[in-house]
């Protein structure tokens, strides 16, 4: 019997493969991957997730959702004041989810996403 992985044993995999087509997009003139999926496609949608008080989610924050269901593949941005916008992957299945914090070249990957999806800021 195999034990079957969790979401935090995907997460960085998951965010790989997105940096991949999401690289390619970004280097294209038609914002356009290796397998012709334009940037416009690839995200269902970007919004903003509203504060919930009366769960673990104090504060509103931008999403930038990738997939739904079971996984379901995301990108947050969590503005604060004194740390600037916190950016981070989330790999969600049921019951279970995982996130890695963006720094570095990822998180200038994932902020071009957001002034892509999000340009009046």
């Amino acid at each position: 019997m195999t034990a079957e992985l969790k979401c935090a044993d995907k997460v960085q995999a998951s965010w790989e493969n997105k940096v991949h087509h999401l690289t390619q997009m970004r280097n294209s003139p038609d914002m356009v991957d290796e397998e012709g999926t334009e940037f416009n496609w690839y995200g269902l949608c970007f919004d903003l997730v509203e504060a919930w008080t009366w769960e673990d989610q104090p504060d509103p924050y931008y999403r930038y959702q990738i997939s739904v269901g079971g996984p379901q593949e995301e990108i947050r941005y969590h503005h604060t004041r004194h740390e600037g916008t916190i950016v981070e992957y989330w790999y969600l299945d049921w019951f279970d989810g995982a996130c890695i914090t963006l720094t570095g070249d990822d998180r200038d990957l994932a902020l071009w996403v957001y002034e892509m999806c999000h340009p009046e800021e």
